[in-house]
């Protein structure tokens, strides 16, 4: 059963959708891409791809956001719902193309986004729980119960010339062990897309501040390439610098820092 805090969240996210402020709104049922931009240096972004992690590990990702409604009113504003999930699985490699998990995260949500010209908002609903895969040592003695029920809430604006920022809470309505209830995050990204050519270079960054690990800051770097010019339909070639707690539940309390290179595809 949900959370009593976490059903009124849901429902005022679908009270917000059900109720549109122009008297001639117009509603569009799966309409594709668009709405609120990912975050592209976000670790927690859904995405299907993998990464390569220094000299010993990999991660893999497989995960989407999908819209399933777009309400649009007289003005250039709109409001969009949409699902999202991925499952990130974590591995140690070993000689001869051997690649045993080590541990699994999964996430869904459910989010309300809001556009109107360069600024945009996202208010999500989303349930993360970890766990440890067969591929790691002394599993039964390392398990922890590790899951967060959350509601997020980001403001995003984008004046234009290939800029963006963006920045809001995130407040744990449920979470094993439990843990202080707070987060804060806040980033920027730079686009610099050329007229005439499918590629198109960015760097982005992500730091999110967790109450939960005595308030230290995640930080996330990261640079590449975008090939292709639909959005959903681009591949995403990248390097990155990871430092912080981790982000993976099974290791929530455990300091990490790491170079990473990675793809991902239908970005």
């Amino acid at each position: 059963m949900l959370p009593r805090r976490a059903a009124l969240a849901f429902t005022l996210m679908l009270g917000i959708l059900l109720v549109p402020r122009a008297a001639r709104a117009a509603v569009t049922w799966l309409p594709g891409e668009g709405g609120f931009a990912p975050l592209t240096a976000d670790p927690r972004t859904p995405r299907f791809g993998f990464d390569l992690i220094e000299a010993d590990r990999a991660s893999g990702f497989t995960g989407r956001r999908f819209p399933l409604a777009r309400i649009d009113g007289d003005g250039p504003s709109s409001t969009l719902l949409a699902v999202d999930g991925m499952l990130w699985g974590w591995f140690a490699r070993l000689p001869n193309f051997n690649f045993p998990l080590e541990s699994v995260d999964g996430s869904f949500g459910i989010a309300l986004e809001r556009m109107a010209g360069p600024w945009s908002a996202r208010l999500r609903y989303g349930h993360l729980s970890s766990h440890l895969g067969d591929g790691g040592y002394d599993i039964e003695a390392r398990r922890i119960a590790y899951s967060r029920e959350s509601v997020a809430l980001v403001g995003s604006y984008a004046p234009g010339s290939g800029l963006r920022a963006y920045a809001g809470p995130t407040f744990m309505l449920h979470g094993t062990p439990r843990a202080p209830a707070f987060q804060f995050q806040v980033g920027a990204e730079a686009t610099r897309a050329r007229a005439g050519r499918a590629a198109s270079p960015y760097a982005a960054v992500d730091l999110r501040l967790k109450a939960e690990v005595e308030n230290r800051v995640n930080q996330s770097y990261q640079a590449g390439v975008r090939i292709g010019r639909e959005p959903g339909r681009r591949v995403r070639i990248s390097v990155g610098y990871e430092a912080g707690m981790s982000e993976r539940g099974q290791a929530w309390q455990r300091s990490e820092h790491f170079l990473r290179a990675g793809i991902a595809l239908g970005d």
